[in-house]
């Protein structure tokens, strides 16, 4: 496969939530929602003219690759024999910037609403990188309980990769 291939698999398999996915498959459409991404915003200036830009095409590209990163990082997570559900520790990371925001702003100083948005954006700095690290190691090779080794063609043999 190419890395246009990898990149367009996503959306190929849109909503589909089930299998595995190889790091190639992530990271290249990763890179592609990036490109998209920049292109939008681009755009967006660019029909905004003088006044703010409203982000109109990178709010739908947005919206148009939600759904295949979601699928895309439950399938990373499959090929490391992880849970899909481990996509929502982000949530906990924000939740918990949040929680000691208010807890921290409840003293009634700002210094403790500092403190707190520190300790929480902390926390979703840890979260943040262990996502990062779970998506660059390796799928367990062979099958797994989510399906086939992708790494293996439909030959048999291992690709590298």
């Amino acid at each position: 496969m190419t890395p246009i291939d990898y990149a367009l698999t996503p959306l190929k398999k849109y909503a589909t939530f089930s299998g595995r996915a190889r790091r190639q498959e992530y990271w290249w459409f990763y890179l592609l929602i990036v490109v998209l991404s920049v292109f939008a915003n681009l755009i967006d200036a660019a029909l905004a003219g003088d006044g703010p830009p409203t982000p109109l095409v990178s709010g739908l590209v947005s919206l148009a690759t939600f759904i295949p990163m979601l699928a895309v990082t439950v399938r990373r997570f499959h090929d490391r024999d992880m849970s899909g559900l481990f996509v929502l520790v982000p949530l906990i990371g924000i939740a918990a910037l949040f929680l000691f925001a208010i807890v921290g702003g409840a003293g009634g100083g700002t210094g403790g609403l500092f403190g707190g948005l520190a300790i929480g954006a902390l926390l979703v700095l840890i979260v943040a990188i262990w996502m990062l690290v779970m998506m660059l190691l390796a799928g367990t090779p062979g099958p797994n309980r989510y399906g086939e080794d992708p790494k293996r063609s439909e030959a048999g043999r291992y690709v590298a990769g």
